[in-house]
This record gives C-alpha cells, structure tokens and sequence, in this order.
C-alpha cells in the first residue's frame, strides 16, 4: 500500500482522479468556472471490488455558465492495453506528448500545459501564434522560492486573519465534488445525470452509496 499504492483501493483512496484532478484540471476548472457538471460518464478497464481499474477515460458535461457555452472536459488516465491512455495525437498540432498535462481544444487552436499544474502554456499550432503577446498576469502571486513554502504561508495568513486562499474550501469543495462524481461514473458503469443544488445523481439508484456512503457513528458532519 505505501507509500504510494493506497490510492488505488477503492476502501482507502480516490485513485489518480482524486490524487491528480485538483492539480490538472485545476487551469481549466478555475479560467472556464466550470462548477459542476450535469452529466458525467466514463468507459475503463475492469473494475473490480478491491481496485481502480488500470485505465479510465471520464467525460463530464458542464452547461453554460454566466456568458460561457456549453463545455465538455474529457480526463484521461492509465495505460490500455501496454500503451498510455490518451486524447488523439493530431490534437497536438506535432507537438511531443507529454507525462502528464491539459489541453484546451478552441475554435481558432489550442493551449496545452506539458505539466500537473499548468505552469507552463503552448499555444497550438505554434507557427500560428509565434508573435502572440501575452497578457499581463492579474492573479495574486505567493511569491518567489519554494512552491511548497508559498502555499503553506498563504494558509497560515488566511487562518490569521488575511486573504482567503487561491483554493479556499468554496472552490476547492466544489472542485473536489465535480472530479470525483467520475469514480461514481466508473464504478457504476453508467452515464449519471447530477442534480448539483441537491447532490444527487438522479437516474441511478447504485450511484447513491457512492456519493455519500454515510458515516461511522462518532464520525458524523
């Protein structure tokens, strides 16, 4: 199980989705304000009572939102089949594919981040956009050094009483909320339709013990 290896027992872990998903699709999920889907589905490899299955691609639908359409957010993960789980290779414009990352998929091209935590962007196809100029950066920074070290000091600011984090529990809750309903959909092996403002999958009774499976007595919130 350790150090790593917990997270793929469905009693103990969330599997890559939860482990990955608030780092990934993070970019994605804060620019498009995504909250939560209406529609969530997925196909995997076998699913069994123990483990995560070794693949899994997880489709989530997200209405309009403010001014925004309609948008569909597309996860892949794990290997099928001895080879990599991933979106069609033409949608990288010739660029290499990397270990792990995002892309958005417009209308005019496409911006891909060749990391976990979208640090970085390509804007595709790069002959298209070479003499792009980017905007100036309007989020708040945390400061220079260490990644680790800014978030830890952004936190112990909130709790004294300073700006709320980048990834307060009201974004950071709803985000959690949206990934996950992905196990649902894969350990069901059912599309669901979600009821975000109850938290209710409403055309698939199994989905129920997977989205709140109660509390042990002394545990209740």
């Amino acid at each position: 199980y350790h150090p790593h290896d917990w997270r793929g027992w469905w009693a103990f872990g969330t599997g890559s989705l939860g482990d990955m998903a608030c780092h990934t699709a993070n970019l994605a999920f804060m620019s498009l304000k995504l909250g939560l889907p209406h529609r969530v589905s997925a196909v995997s490899g076998e699913v069994n009572p123990e483990t995560y299955p070794a693949w899994a691609t997880i489709t989530y639908e997200f209405g309009q939102r403010d001014q925004m359409p309609p948008v569909r957010f597309t996860w892949y993960e794990g290997a099928k089949d001895g080879q990599r789980n991933l979106p069609d290779a033409d949608l990288l414009h010739g660029q290499e594919i990397p270990a792990s990352g995002m892309l958005f998929v417009g209308d005019e091209g496409s911006i891909l981040t060749p990391d976990d935590y979208g640090a970085k962007q390509v804007l595709l196809p790069v002959e298209k956009f070479q003499d792009f100029e980017r905007p100036a950066p309007t989020l708040r920074r945390l400061g220079e050094g260490n990644n680790d070290d800014n978030h830890k000091r952004e936190w112990i600011r909130a709790i004294q009483g300073g700006p709320p984090t980048m990834s307060n529990f009201d974004y950071a809750a709803t985000m959690t909320e949206a990934m996950l309903l992905g196990n649902v959909a894969v350990r069901t092996g059912k599309a669901l339709e979600y009821d975000g403002a109850k938290g209710k999958v409403t055309n698939c009774r199994e989905a129920a013990q997977h989205v709140d499976s109660g509390h042990r007595a002394g545990w209740e919130v």
